[in-house]
């Protein structure tokens, strides 16, 4: 289940201390806003919302192995606005969070 994905990946997340301060708020907020989404997303709409939550666990997982390669980050970043386009409005914080989390990958 979507909803259930999320808490696991903050909870193994949130016990990384190889991280940027910085990098660490932007994808503790990115996890929030799309479990947000998660919550609220059609039924018609959830394989988008599933492949934002793939997206947004392979950046936890390796953001908390203390890599980054900013290539890697970029792809990921546009697979998670991919998603995050085609949910239409509810999507916009994770398009604004994206979008910073870009700035610390350029």
């Amino acid at each position: 289940m979507l909803a259930d994905a999320l808490p696991r990946g903050a909870a193994n997340f949130a016990e990384a201390h190889n991280i940027n301060e910085d990098l660490k708020t932007l994808l503790q907020a990115l996890l929030e806003a799309v479990n947000e989404i998660n919550k609220k997303v059609p039924q018609d709409e959830k394989q988008k919302a599933e492949e934002m939550l793939r997206e947004a666990e392979s950046l936890l997982k390796e953001a908390a192995l203390g890599k980054t390669q900013q290539k890697w980050y970029q792809v990921r970043l546009n697979g998670l606005t991919q998603a995050a386009k085609g949910l239409g409005d509810m999507a916009v914080p994770i398009l604004t969070i994206v979008e910073k989390l870009s700035r610390l990958f350029p």
